[in-house]
């Protein structure tokens, strides 16, 4: 997307770039505006609050659409899974600071939105994420987490245990070319 890399073509303070759009949740006939996004919203948004106030005033937390240069994108540890946005925000802060990072509005996108009991999953990824950068996980610990849910089966209830993976893969700039 052309809108993404505008900062970084202008900019040369600018080292990561984050997409914001309208994300609507539409159920049938009915849109609401601004209601996607439920993991931003219950996870991600309250993580920020508490732990990295800094991004804040970050429009999307978790767009999914970003752009960074390669000379930093090879300095982040990065995520296994869902987290990779979160990490590369809080990363990207530690390593060239809060101004490093630029938004670009871009308009409106309408996605499937997934079962609630998958953004479960999502969610402990981020949370796993978070952890590690505030330093309550050991980094070399790449254990997958069991995330045990419950599902209806008949008349009653049955646990379901989900696999996590919360690993991270180290630094490209540690491994020779």
């Amino acid at each position: 997307m052309p809108g993404l890399l505008g900062p970084l073509l202008t900019r040369p303070d600018v080292a990561l770039v984050k997409g914001f759009y309208e994300r609507p949740m539409v159920q049938g006939d009915d849109v609401a505006r601004f209601e996607g996004g439920r993991v931003t919203e219950l996870v991600a948004r309250p993580l920020i609050a508490l732990d990295f106030p800094e991004l804040s005033g970050l429009v999307q937390p978790l767009a999914g659409e970003w752009a960074v240069r390669r000379s930093l994108f090879e300095r982040l540890h990065v995520p296994t899974g869902y987290a990779v946005e979160l990490a590369a925000l809080v990363d990207t802060v530690g390593l060239v600071g809060l101004d490093a990072i630029a938004q670009v509005d871009l308009g409106r996108r309408a996605h499937r939105h997934q079962a609630l009991r998958d953004l479960g999953a999502m969610a402990t990824q981020i949370v796993a994420a978070a952890q590690l950068r505030r330093g309550a996980r050991d980094p070399l610990d790449h254990r997958d987490v069991v995330l045990r849910q419950y599902h209806p089966v008949g008349d009653g209830i049955e646990p379901v245990d989900r696999v996590v993976p919360v690993g991270e893969r180290p630094p490209a700039s540690g491994f020779a070319e």
